[in-house]
């Protein structure tokens, strides 16, 4: 598990380092997109949200495993893409390899395939996550010809305080990268574009399931 303590430690140490975000007491959110020379797509996003009036950081945590426990299902819900979770395997509750398959509203296949790595820090109400893509996989290869891979990697911090004795209020600072590569298969220039443009999606339905799960759950 050495790996997994490296990964938290530099997913806290990444967000929580001083000047990261102007004032992290206030929501804060940075994009930027660029295209590298192979033609891949690449997204950076780096975001302060507060959660205020929860009953607690735990139930803001359990929202954040929800949302990866059961991401294929809010793909579908958010996004309206047909997704389906091929493969799952976990070690200790706490690091967990998931491979999604899904198509877009064009109906261009995608590929995607993670590892996540979490604690919740109980009596310092801290939680971190840190999620970084498969490079490689022999049981479970990528296929560039037949679909399109999307690559997420990035870190989460909850922290939690109290604006009175009554209300407590969750912070979460996430860091999040993506890729999408350059299509082997054949599309069209107009597809392309489309999926270009819908990268951005993707990171969005982190937030909505998270706002969704603990403004609804008693």
């Amino acid at each position: 598990m050495i790996v997994r303590t490296q990964k938290l430690r530099n997913a806290y140490d990444f967000l929580m380092a001083p000047g990261r975000f102007v004032d992290s007491n206030k929501p804060h959110t940075s994009d930027q997109r660029y295209e590298t020379s192979e033609g891949d797509i690449c997204s950076w996003h780096l975001e302060a949200i507060h959660f205020p009036g929860v009953e607690s950081l735990e139930q803001v945590w359990e929202a954040l495993l929800f949302h990866y426990n059961n991401i294929e299902i809010g793909i579908s819900e958010r996004l309206g893409h047909t997704t389906v979770r091929d493969d799952y395997d976990a070690i200790d509750g706490s690091v967990y390899n998931t491979r999604v398959l899904s198509r877009s509203d064009n109906c261009i296949p995608l590929e995607s395939s993670i590892v996540t790595f979490s604690h919740l820090f109980t009596g310092e109400d801290e939680g971190i996550l840190a999620l970084d893509s498969v490079d490689e996989d022999e049981l479970y290869p990528y296929f560039p010809n037949e679909r399109v891979r999307l690559d997420t990697s990035g870190a989460i911090v909850l922290t939690a305080n109290r604006r009175s004795e009554d209300e407590v209020v969750v912070t979460l600072r996430r860091a999040a990268f993506l890729k999408l590569y350059n299509p082997q298969l054949p599309v069209s220039e107009a597809t392309r574009q489309e999926l270009q443009a819908g990268i951005g999606r993707w990171r969005d339905v982190l937030m909505k399931t998270i706002r969704s799960y603990v403004y609804t759950h008693p």
